[in-house]
Order: structure tokens, then sequence, then C-alpha cells
């Protein structure tokens, strides 16, 4: 949550690099404002957003059952009667995601959990040190 960005933030008085590794399922207003305590104190930032396949994209058929894990709340659905709204919203929020980030000069990658995660960051940090 933006808490607790906000109170590493105070424990990093010096300018350093941030990397943050987050699947970002808040209110984007509370993660950018957490980021924003970063920049504010001079931190580079690079934000590594993770998302399961199945997030990232429904390759999903039938039904679907929703567990929301903060309420316990439950939805059981079609796969086929929600697809094109949920990929529309997913789609726009990670454009959202990624505008805002290049607005603040913050590299953004998006990670999939079923690539191993030494191997992104390596591909990442391999295509940084060419653009420098």
């Amino acid at each position: 949550s933006a808490q607790v960005l906000h109170e590493v933030a105070d424990l990093m008085p010096r300018r350093g690099l941030v990397v943050l590794i987050s699947d970002l399922f808040y209110p984007l207003e509370e993660v950018f404002s957490g980021i924003d305590h970063f920049r504010y104190q001079g931190h580079d930032l690079i934000v590594f957003h993770v998302l399961d396949p199945v997030e990232h994209r429904m390759p999903l058929d039938g039904h679907i059952r929703f567990h929301d894990l903060e309420t316990g709340e439950e939805i059981v659905t079609q796969a086929a009667e929600i697809r094109e709204a949920y990929e529309g919203a997913i789609s726009e929020w990670l454009k959202e995601l990624q505008d805002q980030c290049r607005g603040r000069e913050i590299d953004y990658v998006t990670l999939t959990t079923d690539a191993p995660l030494d191997r992104a960051l390596y591909d990442y940090l391999a295509r940084r040190s060419h653009h420098y």
C-alpha cells in the first residue's frame, strides 16, 4: 500500500536506486503517492509490474470463480461473457500505469509469473546498459 511506500521512503534519506516489484493491485492514486515520495527525495525508480498470465489476459473458458482475498466475496460467471470487458479494463489499467511512470521518468517493466524473475531482471538490465 501507499503507506508502506511512504514508510520506506522515510527510512531512505540518501538518494539511490529504488526497485519496486509488485502486482500493483492498489488504487493508482495511492501507488503514485508513494512513488512520488521517492521521486521528491531524488531517488531513481524502476517499477517491475508482475502479473500472472491469467491476470494479464484471460485464456480461460467456461465457468470462472473469482474470490476476493480481502473481503471473501465470490463471484461465478462465464469467461466468454466478461472476457472483452476484462481484457479492455486490464489494457486500460496497464496503459495508465505506463503513462504515469513515463510522465515521472520512471522505468516501467511488465513481467509475468511464468517467466523466471532472475532472467527477466537480467534481460532488462542488459537492455538498459545498451541505452547508456
